[in-house]
């Protein structure tokens, strides 16, 4: 990694120094190149495998296809996730 200039800056009343900052860059890159991948794109997934997860008969997914979600506001969206946490869950 190219050696930063020595600079001084303030950040939530810390004192950091490039080479902080460098070596802070240093763990995160360790860290990203160890990870264990978690997540998985739905792209990636068959289609048997996404079918199987969503079911053709989900009372979820008929509510959701009666949804219009362009015009819901963030609240309205959240307390529909609590209603159907509470109905389905």
């Amino acid at each position: 990694m190219a050696e930063l200039p020595e600079y001084r800056c303030s950040i939530f009343g810390w004192d950091v120094s490039a080479s902080d900052v460098q070596r802070a860059n240093e763990i995160l890159h360790d860290i990203e190149a160890n990870a264990v991948m978690t997540s998985v794109e739905l792209s990636h997934l068959k289609q048997a495998q996404q079918v199987a997860q969503f079911p053709e008969a989900s009372p979820i997914l008929d509510e959701l296809g009666e949804l219009d979600i362009t015009t819901m506001t963030p609240l309205e969206a959240i307390n529909k996730l609590y209603e159907w946490k509470k109905k389905f869950g």
